[in-house]
């Protein structure tokens, strides 16, 4: 019961969310949240493309009200 009270609560899940890439590797969805994107390749692509409306479908972790997408797929839709 102790190991459960002390460990930090998180979720795991994948989504797809269409959102603005904006500075500092995060994204904000259409629906105003914010997330911060993973490192990994395709995020680090995604991370590049500032000012660009993508759709991007990955797993969202969420730990102590933040959230971190590790993009699987992603597409640009204003190029």
């Amino acid at each position: 019961l102790l190991a459960l009270m002390c460990t930090p609560a998180f979720s795991t899940d994948e989504m797809t969310i269409t959102g603005t890439v904006m500075e500092d590797n995060e994204i904000r969805a259409e629906d105003g949240m914010v997330y911060q994107i993973g490192y990994n390749t395709k995020g680090d692509e995604v991370a590049e493309m500032v000012g660009k409306t993508v759709v991007l479908t990955g797993m969202v972790q969420e730990r102590e009200g933040f959230r971190t997408i590790e993009v699987m797929e992603y597409q640009v839709l204003d190029e």
